[in-house]
């Protein structure tokens, strides 16, 4: 909580803030792999913790949230951190991360807050984004050596409906030109 409070005051400048870095040690962290001397038994609640962490770092808004995922996730295996955020435990920890991010975006109307002041533009522009998200993190969830892939894929295709049925609404919506 400490590091996403101070991270406020840095965020968005990677280079004063490596939020993918901070990312992962906050899912080791969470998971009870970091430290590795303190190996603190990971809880109902560490998902949660991390959320709130990376929103609050975020200043709530999901689409930032979700761009410093995409950031974790896009670190190639060759590059530092790579070996961590390759393993296919944490590999399926962080996608269902990302999956309850979205999810938390859609059912606590973290959207709808983010959209008040925004243009039908920006609406779409977001659920397109979380949209796409899903649909390559379903893909990926179905590549993990791990039988709940499969079952996390699925919950990625599912939260994809909503995001094309709240997009198909926002495009409704908008008056044409």
């Amino acid at each position: 909580m400490s590091v996403a409070a101070l991270g406020k005051t840095f965020f968005p400048n990677e280079n004063s803030l490596p939020i993918a870095h901070i990312l992962l040690r906050f899912e080791q962290a969470a998971s009870g792999g970091w430290p590795a001397e303190e190996q603190v038994p990971a809880t109902v609640n560490s998902a949660r913790i991390v959320r709130d962490s990376l929103m609050q770092l975020c200043g709530g808004n999901h689409e930032a949230a979700m761009g410093a995922y995409d950031d974790l996730m896009s670190i190639k295996s060759s590059e530092l951190d790579g070996a961590a955020v390759h393993e296919p435990e944490m590999r399926f920890r962080i996608l269902c991360s990302i999956k309850d991010l979205v999810e938390e975006a859609l059912h606590s109307n973290g959207l709808d807050n983010q959209f008040r002041n925004v243009s039908n533009v920006h609406k779409r522009r977001l659920l397109s984004k979380l949209s796409s998200a899903c649909e390559a993190y379903a893909s990926e969830s179905r590549q993990l050596p791990l039988v709940a892939g499969d079952t996390l894929g699925a919950e990625f295709d599912a939260a994809k409906g909503r995001l094309d049925s709240k997009l198909k609404s926002a495009s409704g919506s908008m008056n044409v030109f």
